[in-house]
């Protein structure tokens, strides 16, 4: 079964974008007027449950992967680029651990991003997050602390809202269990392309510490800090990490030139 999927730009340069596991692609859209329409394609899918995307038989990290490689391939794309968000990046890890995939990824960005092995929950958060899969007060207490705690009542609301308009309890339940327990890191050392790992300075889950781990899987990383930003950088700082993402794509582009000629 394909993913849904909204495009944004013609150009030649071709970005594949994976969502968090709070609402579906549409949580990108407030990058897109900071995002090169020229240079580059950016193409927003949902994964299956979310957004237009019907269930799948498999809620994986590892499905999750193998779903973004079928949309390059009903795409046309046989290289591009993988953005990927909180559990997106997950999923975009997944794909560099491929064997058979990794080959076709020219950078990868994982913003926010959960770490490849997994972020297991103890008892405590796991019953929140579960409750927060059916309640949108819940929801919006989960956000808000995600994002710091900097953010207004109203952008809590607004992603819980986005949420339950996007995603049910039972997608948001198997996702849940999905980035908490699976494991994607077996040889992902292998991949060798440009990596950006962007984390929000204030995210008290997923910051800074967690993103230099993640980043030193890599041979290739960078690890930027996004300031004042907690866990929903897409939403909460848009312009900064759809600059940071196009910086670190058209850079490793125009570096992969240099080399050929």
């Amino acid at each position: 079964m394909s993913l849904s999927f909204y495009t944004h730009g013609s150009g030649p340069v071709r970005v594949l974008c994976a969502h968090s596991w709070v609402a579906s692609g549409v949580t990108y859209a407030p990058m897109l007027p900071f995002l090169d329409s020229e240079k580059l394609t950016w193409v927003f899918p949902d994964f299956h449950g979310y957004g237009m995307s019907s269930f799948g038989e498999e809620a994986s990290i590892a499905a999750m992967g193998r779903d973004l490689v079928a949309v390059a391939d009903q795409l046309g794309w046989e290289t591009f680029h993988l953005v990927g968000h909180s559990m997106g990046g997950q999923a975009v890890q997944a794909v560099l651990a491929d064997d058979q995939s990794r080959s076709r990824i020219l950078t990868a960005s994982l913003i926010s991003s959960v770490p490849s092995e997994g972020f297991p929950l103890d008892a405590e958060s796991e019953n929140l997050f579960l409750s927060a899969a059916s309640s949108k007060a819940t929801m919006q207490g989960v956000v808000s602390t995600l994002a710091g705690g900097k953010r207004s009542e109203g952008f809590s609301q607004y992603v819980a809202a986005l949420t339950q308009a996007t995603a049910d309890e039972a997608t948001l339940r198997s996702y849940l269990r999905a980035w908490t327990a699976d494991d994607v890191s077996k040889n992902i050392g292998e991949y060798t392309g440009p990596v950006l790992v962007a984390s929000g300075e204030i995210d008290p889950v997923l910051g800074p510490p967690v993103a230099g781990r993640i980043a030193a899987q890599f041979s290739h990383s960078e690890h930027v800090i996004l300031p004042g930003t907690g866990h929903f950088p897409p939403l909460e700082s848009p312009a900064l990490v759809a600059e940071a993402v196009a910086r670190h794509i058209l850079s490793a582009r125009v570096l992969t030139k240099t080399h050929s000629n």
